[in-house]
């Protein structure tokens, strides 16, 4: 007897997971899914259950599943639609066609360290809480004339709310948000999207988990072109509601300003000035006619000093 399907609310298939977890069900990771077909191009609002009954009628009558592949759909509304249960496998995964050596290494671990006798091809459909967001978010691909069209997760409403239905299977199986995967890590497939940047993904976990971003390496190049002025490797920098933040002394230093802070509690006050080399270094990326512009500049500043 296939899965009965029903539209839920986020907050309500929250309550569902936190039943089944506290039911027994045991998850270690999660991986993120997109849906070619149906997409959001087809979608038609208000056809959640419809459209999702489709996708687990052509999963049954393929031959490879015994019903709807993963634990719960997203549709391009932001409905949420619970299909397998976390407390039986989901079988979105298949295989997985990627061999072992090419599955991240944090995945491998926790593989290994939690698969007991079981092979390590069943485990992330054993432990993995899968989320299939419906829509196409490939890039573009002429070259493809079947493709749909490319939607942007950044502004999907799909993708939005399956990030919020992702948030909550961390925040309720304590998952690590490292332990976000995505599809194609144990599949040759490119899911949840080609467009799905893996620390974007992440970073929006966190932010609905109430974590700080990440805090990855950052280069900052000072310049252009094959020789740069300056480069600063590991620069801590964010990006806060659309404002660029971070540490200014390395950068003012790499570019040749001295940068003195002693008086920042006293006085408020960060005094920076610029030094020789720092000038130099400053020139070193003008162009040729700046840098004739600029020596007449000097010239007449000379001629004006020396009176």
């Amino acid at each position: 007897m296939p899965l009965t399907l029903v539209e839920k609310t986020v907050p309500q298939y929250e309550a569902m997971l936190q039943a089944w977890h506290d039911e027994g069900a045991q998850l270690y990771c999660t991986f993120g899914h997109h849906c070619w077909k149906p997409n959001g191009s087809t979608y038609r609002p208000g056809t959640a259950v419809k459209t999702v009954r489709g996708i687990q009628t052509t999963h049954i009558n393929s031959g490879v599943f015994s019903d709807i592949a993963c634990h719960v759909y997203v549709t391009p509304d932001g409905t949420v639609v619970p299909a397998r249960p976390p407390t039986t496998w989901n079988c979105a995964c298949q295989g997985p066609s990627r061999p072992w050596s090419d599955h991240p290494q944090s995945l491998r671990a926790i593989n290994t360290a939690t698969r007991g006798n079981m092979p390590w091809t069943s485990w992330p459909n054993a432990y993995g809480g899968s989320v299939e967001i419906i829509g196409c978010f490939d890039w573009p691909h002429p070259e493809k004339p079947d493709a749909p069209p490319s939607e942007d997760p950044r502004t999907s409403v799909a993708f939005s709310t399956g990030l919020d239905v992702l948030a909550a299977f961390h925040r309720i199986w304590g998952i690590p948000v490292e332990h976000a995967y995505f599809h194609r890590d144990v599949e040759y497939k490119t899911c949840p999207g080609e467009r799905v940047e893996r620390e974007w993904y992440r970073d929006e976990i966190r932010r609905r988990l109430g974590q700080a971003p990440a805090d990855r390496p950052m280069k900052i190049i000072g310049g252009v072109g094959e020789t740069p002025a300056f480069v600063i490797d590991n620069a801590r920098l964010a990006l806060e509601e659309g404002v660029l933040r971070g540490d200014v002394r390395p950068l003012y230093e790499a570019a040749g300003w001295l940068v003195e802070g002693k008086h920042v509690k006293t006085q408020g006050k960060a005094y920076i000035t610029p030094t020789v080399w720092g000038i130099v270094k400053q020139a070193a990326m003008l162009s040729d006619g700046d840098l004739a512009d600029l020596a007449e500049q000097l010239a007449t500043l000379r001629a004006e000093r020396d009176g």
